[in-house]
């Protein structure tokens, strides 16, 4: 059983304004927070052990200019690790390979595995499904990256689209 830590306690700080300031400066760099929206990100930090300094998630932006908290690779793999149930993960790399759109007329071109799987093993629990991300899917060529490195981009994707086991005590 994991003990609940305040956001003061996760970030390391004195007081919880000083929290608070360090969140908004890090992660509302674009645009001041709207009301609630650092209390938002302070219970989900507290809520999962997360610390947003580390990296562990940052925010995105819809039209509207609403904030949706995101988990980076990291943060899923806190949380996967951290659960008493975790027993491992493998990832399944598609015999398949697609060549990948140029990012200009003058590039070599690249090649990424079709698809991707993560099985996550639960203590406990015989069957493991394997849930797969498909390069066709998630290929973003708007973010320069994917041209240069699909396999890594592609791995944390099958990791982070997994569901958690929600029995976990926090």
């Amino acid at each position: 059983m994991s003990v609940k830590k305040t956001i003061v306690e996760i970030l390391g700080v004195t007081d919880r304004k000083h929290a608070e300031s360090l969140i908004t400066s890090s992660l509302f760099q674009d645009k001041p927070p709207k009301n609630g929206e650092v209390e938002l990100i302070i219970s989900m930090c507290e809520s999962y052990g997360l610390n947003p300094l580390l990296g562990m998630l940052y925010i995105k932006r819809d039209i509207a200019g609403n904030i949706y908290p995101t988990l980076t690779v990291d943060g899923w793999y806190k949380l996967v690790n951290d659960q008493p149930d975790c027993n491992g993960y493998e990832f399944i790399e598609s015999e398949g390979v697609l060549e990948l759109p140029k990012q200009s007329p003058t590039s070599d071109a690249s090649y990424c595995f079709e698809s991707i799987g993560c099985k996550i093993y639960r203590k406990g629990r015989e069957n493991t499904p394997i849930v797969y991300e498909y390069i066709q899917e998630c290929f973003n060529p708007f973010n320069s990256a994917w041209f240069t490195h699909s396999k890594r981009l592609l791995r944390p994707v099958s990791y982070t689209h997994l569901t958690l086991p929600t029995n976990r005590e926090v």
